[in-house]
């Protein structure tokens, strides 16, 4: 099904269903990210749905039916400001304020690793189309690179 999912500043999450041709406005102001900012929302296999918040949380919300929140993801000590989740796998990364890159296992909820070498925010994530390759941007002008194929280690950093 192909949806569209944008998220606002009062901590709403809007999801567009192309398959239903409606929307559906899920997590008000008191039950998604509290009252703070939706900064980042990426669809994964199963119509699963994954947001990043100002309350420095990542949640995951299934979208099949009627939609709801399957579980939160704490880690960080800032803003999650970008997520994505891993093509053909159960990970879903995150990257926030607090510089850090974090790989998440959708199923034990556990922290599989984090990835340092930012030195500012990490505002964006994204994976090849393989999975095999991670790229994060972030404030600090920099682009990294980190290779899945060797335990997500930085192989390049573009300035």
């Amino acid at each position: 099904a192909s949806v569209l999912v944008a998220g606002c500043s009062k901590g709403s999450i809007c999801v567009y269903n192309a398959a239903k041709g409606k929307y559906d406005l899920i997590g008000r102001q008191d039950s998604s990210h509290g009252a703070s900012a939706v900064f980042a929302c990426s669809v994964g296999r199963d119509l699963l749905l994954a947001t990043g918040g100002g309350d420095n949380k990542i949640k995951l919300w299934g979208l099949n039916s009627s939609p709801f929140m399957k579980a939160e993801l704490v880690g960080h000590s800032g803003d999650v400001v970008a997520c994505t989740f891993r093509p053909g796998s159960d990970v879903v990364v995150s990257g926030s304020e607090d510089r850090h890159v974090r790989l998440w296992d959708i199923n034990s909820q556990d922290c599989l690793q984090t990835l340092i070498g930012h030195t500012a925010e990490v505002c964006s994530a994204t994976y090849n189309q393989e999975g095999s390759m991670l790229a994060t941007g972030s404030s600090d002008k920099t682009v990294r690179l980190w290779d899945a194929r060797q335990k997500n280690r930085c192989i390049q950093t573009l300035a």
